[in-house]
């Protein structure tokens, strides 16, 4: 797999992300990004797959730009997007994607359409392991944030995953 992905190379691409995370873990990441879309939109499950888009497109804004203000070395600002971000996960993945997201397909949807949609399961099951992806990069951003309050700066705790 690695020869797939590599990291482009010179000072040009300096600011992209290197592979740091597990390699199986990663592909289990990419192979679900991939399927959601795909299976919302060819299995009329078009509006779920909006709401958990839009859940997780804020959330990848405030990253990006924590991210872009740390390499710019704006740490103050950095620091302050990164609570943003920190905290828009917590209400938006944490919370609102099973309250609303999951327990809308499993439960409502069904009772709405008097019937069980076909594939119902397997979507429910993806949504599900989506959320458990959540929790674990949930789990890495509180490493991050615990980081950033005894060192002082915010630094990327994948590195010390492999």
């Amino acid at each position: 797999m690695t020869l797939l992905v590599q990291r482009p190379r010179g000072p040009l691409h300096r600011p992209l992300d290197s592979v740091r995370s597990p390699a199986d873990l990663t592909l289990a990441c990419y192979s679900q990004s991939l399927s959601h879309p795909v299976a919302h939109c060819t299995r009329s499950y078009a509006r779920a797959g909006c709401v958990v888009m839009l859940l997780h497109d804020i959330n990848d804004v405030l990253m990006e730009l924590a991210k872009t203000l740390s390499y710019a070395r704006l740490e103050r600002a950095s620091t302050l997007v990164f609570s943003m971000f920190m905290t828009s996960w917590v209400v938006l993945r944490i919370w609102a994607y099973p309250t609303f997201v999951i327990h809308s397909t499993l439960f409502e949807s069904q009772q709405a359409l008097g019937f069980r949609p076909p594939f119902h399961a397997l979507l429910n099951c993806l949504l599900c392991v989506l959320y458990v992806f959540h929790v674990y990069w949930f789990c890495l951003i509180v490493r991050i944030a615990f980081k950033k309050l005894t060192t002082g700066r915010l630094q990327d705790v994948r590195e010390s995953e492999s």
